[in-house]
């Protein structure tokens, strides 16, 4: 997106050709920089995975991982839930019924399901926390480990109605 007019101070060191400009996000000092949607000359900037904006770290809603599946997202695309900052999948967990859990791919233990346009998010408890199955929209599945916080633990035990998650 067209973020209008950027002002940009150069300095250049004795003989020198190129100019250097500061990275608002690292504040080091870089010939080439990308510009986000706030007017931020980043040095490492992040994109939403749902609505493709770049943020740098000093942005009011910049992108991170979602605390349960890792998916990046904005804050202005993510839900802020008891857990903690959530893509929509995460944001829209449920309980997973008998139906469900016979659904394939699924995880063993299974007690949560969310979805978006983009994935799947199938949620069961695990030793030191929780088991995450992820399955994109073409079908590809990534399974991972979540250590929880007693927040989150908290949170997803209230969705599954049950003290499952240690």
């Amino acid at each position: 997106p067209d973020v209008g007019p950027v002002e940009v101070r150069y300095v250049v060191d004795g003989d020198r050709r190129v100019g250097l400009v500061q990275a608002h996000d690292t504040g080091t000092w870089q010939p080439a920089l990308a510009v986000d949607r706030s007017g931020h000359l980043a040095e490492q900037p992040s994109p939403c995975g749902y609505c493709g904006t770049v943020t740098c770290v000093r942005c009011e809603a910049a992108t991170g991982p979602c605390w349960l599946c890792g998916t990046a997202m904005c804050g202005r695309c993510g839900t802020l839930t008891a857990g903690g900052s959530a893509c929509r999948a995460c944001g829209s967990l449920g309980r997973l019924g008998w139906r469900g859990r016979r659904r394939k791919p699924t995880l063993e233990g299974a007690v949560l399901e969310g979805e978006d346009a983009r994935h799947r998010v199938v949620v069961g408890p695990a030793a030191s926390g929780a088991r995450v199955l992820l399955v994109s929209a073409d079908g590809d599945t990534a399974t991972r480990g979540v250590a929880l916080t007693p927040a989150q633990r908290d949170h997803l035990n209230d969705l599954a109605r049950k003290a499952l998650f240690p």
